[in-house]
């Protein structure tokens, strides 16, 4: 299986040294799931990590069948909730619902810089909710699947970044998107959390970063 980078380039690790204790169907371990269980525990963390979400958007992101995804989310009635998105029924744990609700006070106004290919955007067959179709061009310019990094503020991407190495340190480039989720970006506030969103993935690499706003226009 796919195992860890080293030296830019990904290594394969053996499966039973990697994953000692396995839990899928048909393991025999201790422990193991049968094939509910693990279509029950795949639809929850699914939900966790990315609700709202549909079932075409888990057999979109494993490429399960249809079935099997709905079924996933119907084992876990007593922990996942259907509410209405933009884009018609979604659905999302018990959990996630303050986060996602804008009249509460405990809404996710989270502000992130992410790579390329984080599941903020790769996690959905539609993106939509979370990158206005207007915008997409920005985030993959060539239509090929070949993304640039994000800038995210409440669950929305609301510009992209990128980075030029120099020296002794990374030269990084906000450029936030035209109209209202740029106007979010150009914020003092914000400003001040997408640079310390930057300097974190810095730290997380080991290099000095030196944050330059793009002020042209698209």
């Amino acid at each position: 299986v796919q195992g860890p980078t080293r030296q830019g380039e990904p290594l394969l690790v053996l499966l039973r040294e990697w994953i000692p204790n396995p839990r899928y169907p048909g393991s025999g371990e201790p422990g193991s799931l049968d094939v509910d269980g693990a279509l029950a525990e795949l639809g929850r963390r699914y939900l966790e990590a990315r609700g709202p979400a549909t079932p075409e958007d888990l057999a979109h992101w494993t490429k399960l069948p249809k079935t099997q995804c709905r079924r996933a989310f119907a084992l876990n009635t007593s922990d996942v909730v259907e509410v209405m998105t933009p884009l018609g029924p979604g659905h999302v744990t018990r959990g996630q619902l303050e986060s996602l609700d804008p009249d509460s006070p405990e809404v996710d106004q989270a502000v992130h810089a992410l790579p390329a290919f984080d599941e903020h955007l790769l996690g959905y067959r539609n993106r939509d909710p979370v990158l206005d179709p207007a915008h997409a061009t920005r985030v993959d310019p060539g239509r090929n699947g070949v993304f640039r990094w994000t800038v995210v503020v409440g669950g929305r991407v609301a510009g992209t970044w990128a980075r030029t190495r120099r020296t002794h340190h990374m030269k990084c480039q906000v450029l936030p998107f035209p109209g209202a989720d740029g106007r979010r970006v150009r914020s003092r506030a914000v400003r001040a959390q997408v640079e310390a969103a930057i300097a974190a993935w810095g730290a997380f690499e080991g290099t000095p970063v030196e944050v330059e706003w793009e002020t042209a226009e698209w």
